[in-house]
């Protein structure tokens, strides 16, 4: 049988995390009859392979095969080529048994697929305790390539989906056995060879979760095997000039400097020196000068370290610059008239222990230039002094907000102006002037329309990058923050009729709910009831209710939901929230039936959108009957 779209999961002592990813292929919306799933059990020693077939046997789209690797492993290659070999499908895509796929997914690259006439789709991922890649997702792609598209670069892995007939048409296939970087072999060659490449930059398609079986680590001469074969592929596919710079530099920082800095405060001097030994000829011979000139300051810093030849230098630069973190703060907030939620951030680059104590990242002025401020010992290493001048590196930094989804994970970027300022930290022992460094910038969130023209929905965190001379590290925004700027956070009704409500966690972080036909949160605007009117005319009360509020551009119609102790049912009347003569102000007009409320003396007031089906949002305001046309809001 021949389907549109073949998923192929290897597994490996998978009996514990298996079922999510299972259960998820079972609920795409793409028809069964498009789809195929082809597990591959590599030589599993639980009972992975049994419960399977037991799971699945009364699935004819799921088939379940096995490597013959028993009590062995010829890695997941091995596992993902024999899947390759059975599926049946115009497309594949590799999944790993621990991650899951949303509902959407399959249906959204196999349209993107066929829409663009691409040999590679990149999905949009979601990262849960892992780093998920972002920058092939970050806009829109249609017919992309390394030589062109250098973000591409981020997209290494086996996680995508890639038209059948073009693996087969370059006789891509996966290293087999234990094999290090075995995906980046397969995920570069197949780049270099399609045509083009496009992504599915606006819905999340794939939930990337941190492996529960790691393998071992690699040995230093095998990953500087592989490395190499990397290298040499690209020096082999690309011409001579800023494409094959570009990628050797992507190349060189994030698998061998970043690599090597993880290892080097941590290693004893023997394996220290055997890491240094067998990356360094890697180094030496990929890796041209006018590649490393794209490297930013403190990975220029690090391959220099290492070309100096010092196993030791590089242990005492990766704890010099060890904790590097981002000390951010909220300054100010407010909603602008047209639905955006803006904000004001600073972030400071600071070294933080482990007790939590932070100092400043110090940079030296020099005769208008900035360099990192090193170990006097580092900067006499050859090379060093002028890799560690980072003056064009502070003029890119970046402070970077998005918006985190509580559950799915899924990473919204706000787009955000920084500004840069230097903050005097007196002198060194040269005598030069020492500074640190403040990003500054401004934000705007539009709920209604901020992932790509979706809009925002559920629960959702806010933090920041702050990306600056390579270092990215990334913070959660709101426990540091102007004292004023609890007095300016409140809920809105956007244009479209929809409620976002930001709020402080019990962490005192910044969240937001959005979207939905209840204005959960809509409580934090209720923040002087006792100035509120109630008055009977004609067998009816009306109301109105004081509530601080996001600029409103028009009425936003709702119904009032009252329930009280003792009283079976509730009581339930349309009514509107209406400006009140500010832009910050708003009021809750409605006018509810007084006999429904003679059977209980104290209503609780909840709201709904009007029309819409969900759980009334509780106001946090109680209507008290005091006696005959007496009432009163607290």
């Amino acid at each position: 049988m021949t389907v549109t779209a073949s998923v192929v999961v290897a597994v490996r002592n998978a009996q514990q995390h298996y079922a999510p990813a299972l259960a998820a292929l079972g609920e795409q919306t793409l028809g069964r009859d498009r789809f195929e799933a082809v597990f591959v059990d590599d030589g599993s020693t639980d009972d992975t392979a049994a419960l399977l077939r037991g799971d699945t046997a009364f699935h004819t789209w799921n088939t379940v095969l096995a490597t013959g690797q028993e009590g062995g492993s010829g890695g997941p290659g091995r596992a993902r080529n024999l899947g390759l070999d059975h599926a049946t499908g115009d497309y594949v895509l590799f999944v790993d048994a621990h991650d899951r796929l949303p509902r959407t997914a399959l249906a959204r690259l196999v349209d993107r697929a066929e829409t663009t006439g691409a040999d590679i789709v990149v999905p949009r991922t979601a990262g849960h305790g892992r780093r998920a890649p972002r920058l092939a997702t970050a806009q829109p792609l249609d017919r992309g390539h390394l030589t062109t598209h250098p973000v591409l670069m981020d997209a290494l892995g086996a996680h995508m989906l890639f038209r059948r007939s073009f693996l087969e048409r370059a006789g891509l296939r996966f290293p087999e056995g234990p094999v290090p970087l075995a995906d980046r072999h397969f995920a570069l060659r197949a780049q270099l060879a399609a045509e083009s490449v496009a992504a599915v930059h606006d819905h999340t398609c794939y939930h990337l979760h941190k492996n529960p079986n790691p393998g071992p680590a690699p040995d230093p001469d095998a990953l500087a095997g592989s490395l190499a074969d990397l290298f040499e592929l690209l020096w082999g596919s690309l011409p001579t000039g800023p494409a094959l710079d570009r990628c050797v530099a992507h190349l060189h920082r994030t698998e061998l400097l970043d690599r090597l800095d993880q290892r080097a405060a941590r290693l004893g001097a023997e394996q220290l020196a055997a890491w240094h030994a067998a990356l360094l000829p890697v180094a030496q011979r990929y890796v041209a000068p006018s590649a490393e000139a794209l490297l930013p300051a403190a990975h220029r810093v690090r391959s220099a370290v290492l070309r100096a030849g010092h196993p030791e230098a590089l242990r005492r630069l990766a704890r010099h610059r060890a904790g590097i973190a981002a000390a951010a703060s909220l300054e100010w907030t407010r909603w602008s008239s047209d639905g955006r939620l803006e904000l004001g951030l600073t972030a400071d680059l600071v070294h933080k222990d482990r007790n939590g104590r932070r100092t400043p990242v110090r940079f030296v002025a020099d005769r208008g230039r900035y360099r990192l401020d090193l170990p006097a010992d580092l900067l006499a290493l050859p090379g060093v002094a002028e890799a560690a001048d980072a003056t064009a590196d502070l003029a890119a930094v970046r402070l970077a907000p998005l918006w985190r989804h509580r559950e799915q994970g899924t990473e919204v970027p706000v787009p955000a102006e920084t500004r840069l300022s230097t903050v005097p930290l007196g002198r060194n022992a040269a005598g030069l002037p020492l500074v640190a460094v403040r990003a500054e910038a401004g934000c705007a969130t539009d709920p209604a329309a901020a992932d790509h023209g979706r809009p925002l929905r559920g629960l959702w965190d806010l933090h920041a990058r702050l990306e600056a001379c390579g270092d990215e590290p990334r913070v959660r925004i709101g426990a540091e923050r102007n004292a004023l700027v609890d007095g300016m956070l409140r809920p809105a009704f956007l244009p479209d009729g929809s409620f976002a409500g930001p709020y402080w966690t019990a962490n005192n972080q910044l969240s937001m709910r959005a979207g939905g036909h209840a204005p959960n949160g809509v409580k934090d605007a209720l923040r002087e009831p006792d100035w509120s009117w109630a008055g009977e005319e004609n067998g009816m009360l009306r109301l109105r209710i004081p509530l601080e509020l996001g600029p409103l551009a028009a009425p936003v119609a709702v119904t009032a939901v009252l329930t009280a102790e003792g009283v079976t049912g509730t009581v339930r009347a349309d009514g509107a929230v209406v400006p009140a003569g500010a832009p910050d102000l708003a009021a809750l007009e409605v006018a509810v039936p007084t006999r429904p409320l003679a059977a209980a003396p104290r209503w609780a007031i909840a709201l709904l959108r009007h029309g819409k089906p969900a759980k009334p949002a509780e106001l946090g305001a109680v209507l008290h009957r005091h006696g005959p046309g007496s009432w009163t809001v607290a």
